[in-house]
């Protein structure tokens, strides 16, 4: 598994709703040319207005929420 974060877009919003498919299409062919997403390493490719792989940007959010657990919800 391949992670990436898209943080450019148009306008002042951040990035815009569709634009990662564009940018990221090749990658549904095999190897997009950055490590796997491993827990160890957490490689996450960050495209911006220049990309670069990173660790996982939202590290911090993960480590919050890592001990919740939620329980299915029925739906009527």
């Amino acid at each position: 598994m391949w992670l990436y974060e898209l943080c450019w877009g148009f306008g002042p919003a951040g990035s815009s709703h569709g634009l990662d498919t564009l940018v990221v299409f090749f990658a549904a062919t095999g190897d997009p040319g950055w490590a796997r997403y491993e827990p160890h390493g957490r490689a996450t490719h960050g495209y911006d207005t220049t990309s670069a792989v990173l660790r996982y940007p939202e590290e911090r959010s993960r480590e919050l929420w890592r001990d919740q657990r939620f329980g299915v919800m029925d739906v009527p």
